[in-house]
């Protein structure tokens, strides 16, 4: 059996030998929903955002660039886009390349630990996008450091994978 495009979750999961469990179909329900919620509030406060809006801060919290309101977008719109590509890598695991040679043995905990992990990651990313929107949306004039919370936030799914990939390795 060769993995095809088109081919039913069932068919999927026979393939590489785990099913996907309730808690990984959750999170990925949740990343894209998180996302289009996002694109819906700005378009509702639409009419009461100003037409100039801080786009840009240093690392002192400053104001370095401006945008108009249609910047908001941007911001989930690329996190929706994100989350279809790794949406689509989801479907193809025995592409996956997880730093531990894949035996019949470990591979389906080594499948399970990397769409726990690619899930999770998905939720981050989609909460990065969306959350860094709304505050541009809701608290302009207050800067968020962006780029210490958003490696927070990609590391989280990182660290337990990276244990578990070192029991895995064990087995």
């Amino acid at each position: 059996m060769r993995l095809k495009i088109g081919m039913t979750r069932a068919e999927r999961e026979a393939y590489c030998g785990v099913r996907e469990t309730v808690f990984q179909h959750i999170l990925n329900l949740l990343s894209p929903l998180l996302l289009l919620a996002a694109i819906l509030t700005i378009a509702l406060r639409w009419h009461a955002l100003p037409q100039r809006i801080p786009t840009h801060y240093d690392f002192a919290g400053n104001v370095t660039g401006y945008g108009g309101r249609g910047t908001l977008l941007l911001m989930p719109v690329i996190g929706l886009m994100t989350d279809l590509t790794i949406g689509l890598c989801w479907r193809f695991p025995k592409g996956w390349s997880m730093g531990i040679q894949k035996t019949p043995r470990n591979a389906p905990f080594l499948y399970h630990a990397a769409r726990n992990m690619i899930a999770e990651l998905r939720l981050c990313l989609a909460l990065y996008f969306s959350v860094s929107a709304l505050w541009e949306c809701f608290a302009p004039e207050k800067s968020l450091s962006w780029l210490a919370w958003g490696w927070v936030l990609f590391l989280l799914p990182l660290i337990p994978y990276i244990i578990r990939l070192t029991r895995i390795k064990r087995i």
